[in-house]
């Protein structure tokens, strides 16, 4: 009883202790056997209080950075102000994991009658990537707004972007519309051609320049024409590189034909028909 019964018994009530919380430590008591299974003991119960601190610290940090997150998930995307009469914009942003999609886009208002327009992808996915999105889309923006043409606004965010590393990356889609006559001036920086489409035919504005990141440039503007019912369709590979179950690509062809074919609707009817098909 002294020798084993009764340290057993001892080892018991303080783990049923610790168990409640009412004892922070097992000591190790009784012969020898006995006395290392109550160190053993001891030492899993510090390494649960150990995980159990870092799951708790865990769920603060999701809770404090959900909100951040969210945030940025709605700055990625923003809204479009008020058009003149015949103009409507849309867009839509489906991250492809997560919520933080590393794509982004913006629509801004420029005097006197222009529309600047910025679409960025950025290699990668989450919170990271759309933290770099977040930055290049604010850089074009006020690229935009200080009077630069579409391809100074690329090379000047791109010099301030010298920080991206070797394996970092974007494409993007930077354009003015004037809105009186339809004019676009524009630069696209390795990204897929955006489509100017009628309901006759569709016309691809190739790339200007090269991807953002690995290269210094150079970067051009390059002119179109917007004429009456035409629409300007900007997207990432995210959507036509997107697969069906069969493993075949959505495709170029197949926005094209779904692009051309609305091309009376409204932007947002436009936008809706693409991301459903």
């Amino acid at each position: 009883r002294r020798w084993v019964t009764r340290p057993i018994e001892r080892l018991a009530r303080a783990v049923r202790s610790a168990r409640t919380g009412k004892v922070g430590v097992i000591a190790p008591q009784g012969p020898p056997e006995i006395a290392d299974l109550a160190r053993d003991v001891d030492a899993m119960r510090l390494q649960m209080n150990r995980a159990l601190y870092d799951a708790v610290r865990a769920r603060e940090t999701i809770e404090q950075s959900a909100t951040v997150v969210l945030q940025l998930r709605s700055e990625l995307g923003t809204g479009v102000e008020d058009l003149p009469d015949g103009w409507t914009v849309a867009a839509q942003l489906q991250p492809a994991e997560g919520v933080v999609a590393g794509d982004c886009y913006d629509v801004i208002q420029l005097p006197p009658s222009g529309l600047g327009l910025v679409v960025v992808d950025i290699s990668g996915h989450g919170a990271v990537s759309g933290i770099l999105a977040l930055r290049c889309k604010e850089l074009l923006r006020a690229g935009l707004r200080d009077g630069f043409d579409p391809d100074e606004a690329v090379l000047w965010a791109a010099e301030q972007l010298d920080d991206l590393g070797d394996e970092t990356f974007l494409t993007a889609f930077v354009a003015v519309v004037d809105l009186p006559t339809g004019d676009v001036t524009y630069a696209s920086a390795g990204h897929p051609p955006a489509l100017l489409c009628s309901p006759s035919h569709a016309v691809e504005l190739e790339t200007t320049g090269p991807i953002v990141g690995p290269f210094v440039g150079p970067w051009q503007s390059a002119s179109a024409g917007l004429d009456p019912g035409d629409t300007l369709a900007v997207y990432t590979d995210g959507l036509t590189e997107v697969r069906n179950a069969a493993g075949k690509e959505f495709g170029v062809q197949r926005l094209t034909d779904i692009v051309c074919g609305a091309a009376p609707d409204d932007a947002e009817s436009i936008v809706k028909r693409c991301v459903d098909d």
